[in-house]
């Protein structure tokens, strides 16, 4: 998470300060705030949070969003105190509240994933809607996948085509992620049609940005050819990819490339190397619904890596 100036990041911080010290003293709080980025990021001026955090309340005193926003940042991110850190929900809460695009997006998540409290995915949507309108492609996606899982229409089955729209925004505005999961919306033919050309189209956008869920799906394509001419090597580079990233069904999948020598020579030691680098990590090898990891082609009926791990240790292997 990065801190917000009040209005766009200067391009000469330096010369930035000394205008909103300026500022500062007629107590203008889009300068006191720009004053606290700058110390807590030591642009223009030498870092030092204290200073940073001192500005910011100044300026979230007299209510300024940005501010409220910056402070819940610096208080969960290893600055604040344990009453601090108390706090930096309260002024997450104030800055969506206030409209500031980037909190709600922000809130949307805390409530989503729960925190302190049980999770709250249909008021979480509520804040990833408005920031949606926005235009958050953070918030579009997350706003896709709330339409994806949870099950809104009249037969009770998930909502795909409001998902794609949502998604399609993200994925459009360059979101790595939401490619990725567009993609997958593709393949599947859920909310869009099927279409392995725009499968391979939107992984290759988001593979350009490094995105590790990515070239591993496009790896799998590759590998099997489905869709697009069969390049093994191709789909051994990018899961490898994948695999350095620390994704762990990357490490899992080239386990079961080396055990079965897919583009490869057959080699079990390798393989159980693999397996046991996945092991811990990443159990259940199927296609789990719509998230930002899709898995979305490679061999779902494998189980789980400590199986493999277990029965090549039968062998010796492991």
């Amino acid at each position: 998470m990065s801190y917000k100036y009040s209005a766009k990041e200067p391009l000469d911080h330096a010369q930035h300060f000394v205008d909103c010290l300026v500022r500062a003293e007629k107590s203008i709080p889009e300068a006191e705030n720009d004053l606290g980025v700058m110390y807590l990021t030591g642009a223009g001026v030498e870092e030092n949070k204290t200073k940073g955090k001192a500005w910011l309340r100044e300026a979230a005193n007299r209510g300024l969003p940005v501010a409220h926003y910056n402070l819940a940042i610096a208080y969960t991110t290893g600055l604040g105190s344990e009453k601090e850190r108390l706090l930096a929900a309260e002024y997450l809460r104030k800055a969506a509240g206030a409209g500031f695009v980037d909190a709600q997006f922000r809130w949307g998540t805390v409530l989503k994933i729960g925190c302190d409290k049980n999770p709250s995915p249909f008021e979480a949507a509520e804040w990833f809607q408005l920031a949606a309108k926005k235009g958050s492609p953070e918030a579009q996606l997350q706003l896709g996948m709330f339409h994806y899982r949870n099950h809104e229409t009249p037969d009770g089955s998930p909502d795909y085509k409001t998902a794609a729209k949502w998604v399609r925004m993200a994925a459009k505005k360059g979101l790595a992620s939401a490619q990725n999961n567009l993609a997958a919306l593709h393949f599947r033919g859920h909310g869009v049609a099927q279409s392995m050309e725009k499968t391979i189209k939107w992984l290759r956008l988001a593979v350009a940005q490094e995105l590790p869920e990515a070239q591993y799906n496009l790896g799998e394509i590759y590998l099997f050819g489905d869709g697009i001419e069969k390049d093994c090597e191709e789909g051994l580079r990018l899961i490898e990819l994948a695999s350095r990233a620390d994704l762990p069904k990357a490490k899992f999948s080239l386990g079961i490339i080396y055990e079965l020598g897919l583009g490869v020579t057959i080699d079990l030691k390798e393989a159980a190397k693999r397996y046991r680098d996945s092991h811990g990590t990443y159990y259940e090898y199927q296609f789990a619904g719509f998230s930002c990891n899709v898995s979305m082609i490679f061999m779902p009926h494998i189980d789980c890596a400590h199986i493999e791990i277990d029965r090549l240790s039968s062998q010796g292997l492991y």
